[in-house]
């Protein structure tokens, strides 16, 4: 059965459906709004009574973006009569680092909007409802409150079927695609599951977390969206602290972002969460819970940071969802044309909005806005360049590669992901589309690095305002976890193998240096970290924020063992000394907290080379995703891959109270210096020089009474190619 012929018909009637109905209906057009549930459903994205209003970003695309919105919101409520936002402030706090709030500042300066800095004992004095700890750094602003989304829905489509604008309920749709006939004006071609086919001179896709599955149905796979599972943790509280009038809307800057609202109704109590969640498929949301460890997590945070809350448990959990981007900008976008289109131009009749990332409820008028201008006009006097297709990259649940998001949190099972790599190892057509995958993704790396990223990111102690150098990233996965969010442009990438040696060790490794060469970000070879004067590259570099090493280990377990990984450190850290930024360097080395590496005293090597611990923080490995620790010999310990249990980030700065002298020097002269005063005060005895120790490679039949030579052979391809044949054999 077909239909009239619409002016616009949109798919799906949330909250950016409701306010393209809503600019369309008000402009006199025909409309017609396709839902798959009921108006006004709990099972996408839109509903519920609280969603954050601001416009304090770290960028001008979205604070702009915002105070437009206020204004049409504000026009909105008074047209209507209706409270839509509750005005309560906002505050913004990171942890530790002052520098996660810096941009902030700045925007808001440009911008005009008022804003005050407050240590963590103000906040607590100004808002009780807080205890922030004392180390912690704020910025408050006044214009932000609670926006509520299920009354902004109803106002906004009570006012276009007002005005003519048609809402069909219970009418999934299963595909949207463009029609040009000969002789007439082209059509977007709208198919519902039961058959019928509605045609609109514009059909507008606004379909949440089923946006990608309804592209891909139609025949479209240019926009690939990751929908999020998230859970709206409710608690109970002190009441009267917890008010729109005593506590602001709130953002905890860092990974794990949180953020929060006022008690809205006593019998819910304080809404606090975290801004991340697991990857779902939107028709299997039913049932996915909130995995331990983040509840957890969450339950120690608020009962560091909020005493009046009870935080023993959620007293209610709305589950929400999100449906990401992996730079979390929007698109907002004509569908592109497919090179084998027969009309292009039928294809510009689809326009979608989508990707809003979990931050897109607070701009929907404007959003709503310029999906109707894209509509009926085909541009629109607001700056979308950033909400191209084209410039928003995107990640789908069906690649091989990890899937990755705006938190940067390693959503999928990481155990699923091993299972994944293991299989397609063994299977040719699953590892060429393993390599079709990753080629993709760096595609999508260079787009992301090579426009203009509006959103500043953290991720764990990085930033992307930051010139990180990694050394010692064995197949570089580590590299590329940050390449892939925080782009390459700024990233140095390096191994102590040699390109060939990499490539036999490491199945992926190569792999992995494309990507991040694609990413804009550089990779060397054979770089030793505790002799990096010898590296021509470093000549003239700029400096660099931060240095990375990542579970340094020379191997074995014994005492010289340890002698030796202590003179690794030392040497390292004295290596980066001349490399890193004056003011703002930062040396980071992750190692567990167990007895064996406790007995390194990594404090003492890095004094003793002139470096002060700044601060420890955990090393969450799973918040780099596609991250796949290595060990110095692959083929040793079962195959298994190292441990991160226990494991933290010593964060060390240059002491410049003292001087150090070359620990690598000292080494050498120190004995010879000894010897000379010996001779001197006639005290040399000859003594009989120690048989060296043999060292035996068992794999290889090989003797080694030299060290360097023994440890270079370890990690050599011949030994890893000869230990992994022996262990199949056996």
């Amino acid at each position: 059965m077909v239909t009239a012929v619409y002016d616009v018909v949109i798919v799906g009637a949330g909250l950016m459906g409701s306010a393209a109905a809503y600019y369309a209906a008000k402009q006199g057009k025909r409309v017609l709004v396709l839902e798959q549930f009921e108006l006004l459903h709990g099972k996408g994205s839109s509903h519920g009574s609280s969603r954050i209003f601001c416009v304090a970003y770290p960028n001008d695309v979205y604070t702009e973006l915002s105070l437009q919105s206020l204004k049409m919101w504000q026009a909105i409520e008074k047209e209507n009569d209706v409270e839509l936002i509750r005005m309560t402030g906002e505050l913004d706090f990171a942890p530790t680092r002052k520098d996660d709030l810096r941009g902030l500042e700045e925007t808001l300066t440009r911008f005009n909007v008022p804003f005050e800095v407050l240590n963590a004992a103000q906040v607590n004095e100004r808002f009780p409802g807080f205890s922030l700890p004392a180390n912690s750094h704020a910025v408050y602003n006044p214009l932000a409150g609670v926006l509520n989304p299920t009354l902004a829905m109803a106002t906004m489509q009570k006012v276009a079927n007002g005005l003519g604008a048609e809402f069909r309920e219970h009418s999934p749709v299963k595909s949207v695609e463009g029609e040009h006939q000969t002789g007439e004006a082209p059509v977007a071609v709208v198919t519902l599951a039961n058959g019928t086919v509605v045609r609109g001179r514009q059909c507008i896709v606004t379909a949440g977390p089923w946006t990608d599955k309804l592209l891909k149905l139609s025949g479209s796979d240019n926009v690939k969206l990751q929908p999020i599972a998230t859970f709206g943790a409710y608690w109970r509280c002190k009441q009267e602290l917890y008010t729109p009038e005593k506590f602001p809307v709130f953002i905890k800057y860092g990974y794990p972002e949180v953020y929060g609202l006022p008690m809205m109704n006593a019998h819910e109590g304080v809404k606090i969460c975290r801004h991340d969640g697991p990857d779902v498929n939107p028709d299997e949301r039913q049932g996915v819970a909130q995995r331990e460890a983040e509840q957890e997590w969450l339950q120690a945070f608020v009962a560091e940071n909020f005493s009046h809350v009870d935080s023993s448990a959620p007293n209610h959990v709305d589950h929400c969802m999100y449906t990401m981007t992996l730079d979390s900008n929007f698109i907002l976008d004509f569908l592109p044309v497919p090179a084998n289109a027969a009309s292009p131009t039928a294809t510009k009749r689809i326009v979608v909005g989508a990707g809003f990332s979990g931050h897109g409820a607070k701009m929907t008028p404007v959003i709503g806005q310029i999906l109707t201008d894209l509509a009926i006009k085909g541009t629109t006097n607001h700056s979308t360049e950033v909400f191209r297709i084209t410039s928003t990259i995107c990640v789908g649940w069906s690649t091989t590669t990890t899937s990755t998001n705006t938190m940067a949190k390693s959503h999928g099972d990481k155990k699923r992901r091993r299972n994944d790599k293991k299989h397609a190892a063994n299977n040719s057509n699953a590892a060429a589309q393993q390599i079709r995958a990753v080629k993709s993704q760096a595609n999508a790396i260079f787009s992301l690095t090579a426009s203009s990223n509006p959103n500043p990111k953290n991720l764990g102690p990085f930033s992307d305002r930051q010139r990180i150098l990694v050394v010692g990233d064995g197949d570089f996965s580590f590299s590329l976890s940050l390449a892939v969010f925080l782009g390459g442009k700024n990233l140095v990438a390096t191994c102590y193998d040699s390109k060939l040696d990499l490539k036999e060790k490491y199945s992926n490794a190569l792999l992995n240096c494309d990507a991040l060469e694609t990413a804009g970000a550089e990779v060397h070879f054979d770089v030793d970290a505790t002799n990096l004067e010898k590296e021509n590259w470093l000549n003239g570099a700029q400096p660099f924020q931060s240095i990375v090493f990542n579970f340094p280990h020379l191997g074995g377990a014994t005492e010289a063992d340890v002698a030796n990984n202590q003179k690794l450190l030392r040497n390292f850290f004295y290596s980066t000394r001349q490399y890193l930024h004056p003011t703002r360097g930062q040396v980071l080395v992750s190692l567990r907290n167990t007895l064996f590496y406790n007995r390194w005293k990594i404090q003492e090597q890095a004094a003793a080379s002139g470096f002060k611990l700044k601060r420890t923080e955990v090393f969450d490995a799973s918040i780099y995703s596609g991250y796949e620790p290595q060990r110095t010999h692959p083929a040793s310990f079962r195959g298994e891959p190292p441990s991160t249990t226990g494991a933290h980030y010593f964060i060390f700065t240059l002491d410049k109270s003292i001087e150090v002298v070359d620990p690598r020097q000292q080494a050498t002269q120190e004995p010879k210096a000894a010897r000379s005063s010996a001779v001197k005060k006639g005290t040399a005895k000859k003594k009989a020089a120690a048989p060296p120790t043999k060292m035996t490679c068992q794999p290889c039949g090989l003797t080694f009474r030299d060290v360097k030579k023994y440890n270079g052979h370890m990690n050599s391809a011949k030994h890893a190619k000869k230990a992994k044949a022996l262990k199949k054999k056996h």
